[in-house]
């Protein structure tokens, strides 16, 4: 699998984050981003391919793939080196802080440089970074693993065992070297503050990029953040094409191919939005549901611009944002706010535990056309171009 142009008929189902490497050290790429097509392929926005040949494409629907939970391979170790980074990130945190006082108030003197006077701040860090490696040693990610068709087993890692407390960890420890160097920038030596500069600006840039990467929604309204495991499901749904769901029974498929006759007649409402093309074609009453949240948040978003609401190209977009933002000029009359509400529930369910019926599939489809109907009679002359990905 490698880098890939999407097609233009598939739509981002879920991303997850995959971690190349979790140590805080590392010559190879960290982070990247894998997306779940709605055709079934999964593709990567890495620079370098995870398989080494930009040629080589995962399916869910042709190959095999099966998840792996979070190992603590030693558990009392692996939990005390955990906490033993929280411990040390906070020392260092203070210590640091005290000996940028220290500098601050008699300059970069040999006494601030002194063991005595080192040693305190540096040695809590080094610490820090051996208790960061031996978590990563003793630990094992989730992942998931696929065998391609040249054989070949690729893997997705997500997190280690409590990851978000090593991330806070990490955190404070690079805050606390942020402010220290701050407070303790020296006035007189040019080549000392030349020296602070350049370790301020790493600093600040590794703190840049993980806040760009919290608040970066890659300009998509419907590509779904999903840990490994909620990736897995999606794919395992995906593969199965609902056929672990109650079949329908014939009243319920008449019902269901009425109620996509009658969103067909507002075909001119919903070829703006991208993702209603699966509203159609997915045989999965989760899938289902999936495209109908990510349609109405689209629809919702065009809504909130005909009002006069205009958001930064940044912010994180959500049904939940628009209907707040849409009732700040206009008011939602309380049927169609309990439609959009159901929705977002629904969607929400679909999302991260893919359990939705297709009992609660033509629930949410028929409120999903009545939502329509309303955007149809309020929205639909203004309506704004599809902005894709």
């Amino acid at each position: 699998m490698g880098t890939q142009a999407e097609s233009s008929s598939a739509r981002t189902v879920g991303r997850m984050e995959h971690y190349d490497h979790h140590q805080i050290f590392s010559k190879r790429q960290r982070k990247y981003e894998i997306r779940l097509m709605s055709d079934g392929t999964i593709s990567s926005t890495a620079k370098h391919p995870l398989t080494g040949s930009p040629t080589n494409e995962v399916n869910v629907h042709t190959h095999k793939i099966r998840y792996f939970f979070p190992l603590e391979n030693q558990p009392l170790p692996y939990r005390l080196m955990v906490l033993l980074c929280l411990v040390f990130s906070g020392v260092f945190f203070y210590t640091f802080g005290s000996w940028a006082e220290l500098v601050y108030e008699n300059g970069l003197t040999n006494q601030s440089l002194e063991a005595d006077s080192v040693v305190p701040f540096l040695s809590p860090l080094v610490l820090l970074l051996v208790a960061d490696t031996l978590v990563c040693k003793l630990g094992t990610p989730e992942r998931m693993t696929v065998m391609t068709k040249s054989e070949n087993k690729l893997t997705f890692r997500g997190k280690l065992p409590y990851q978000d407390l090593l991330n806070i960890a990490r955190s404070v420890a690079l805050g606390g070297g942020i402010l220290g160097t701050v407070y303790a920038l020296p006035d007189e030596s040019f080549f000392l503050m030349l020296l602070s500069l350049l370790i301020l600006g790493a600093m600040f840039y590794a703190s840049w990029q993980g806040l760009l990467w919290l608040l970066n929604t890659r300009g998509s309204t419907d590509a779904l953040e999903m840990s490994c495991v909620q990736f897995f499901i999606a794919v395992t749904e995906m593969q199965n094409g609902g056929k672990e769901s109650m079949p329908l029974l014939e009243k319920e498929e008449e019902e269901l191919s009425h109620l996509k006759e009658e969103l067909q007649s507002f075909e001119d409402v919903l070829e703006q939005v991208e993702a209603s093309r699966d509203i159609f074609s997915s045989s999965s009453p989760s899938l289902i549901v999936i495209a109908i949240g990510a349609t109405t948040e689209r629809l919702m978003f065009i809504a909130c611009e005909n009002v006069g609401i205009r958001r930064k190209s940044n912010a994180r977009p959500t049904l939940h944002t628009f209907i707040n933002e849409y009732q700040t000029k206009a008011k939602l009359d309380p049927k169609t706010l309990t439609r959009l509400q159901m929705i977002k529930e629904f969607r929400n369910s679909a999302t991260h535990h893919f359990n939705v019926d297709w009992d609660d599939s033509l629930i949410v489809l028929k409120q999903f056309c009545r939502f329509v109907e309303w955007f149809a009679e309020h929205h639909a002359n203004k309506a704004t171009p599809e902005i894709t990905d």
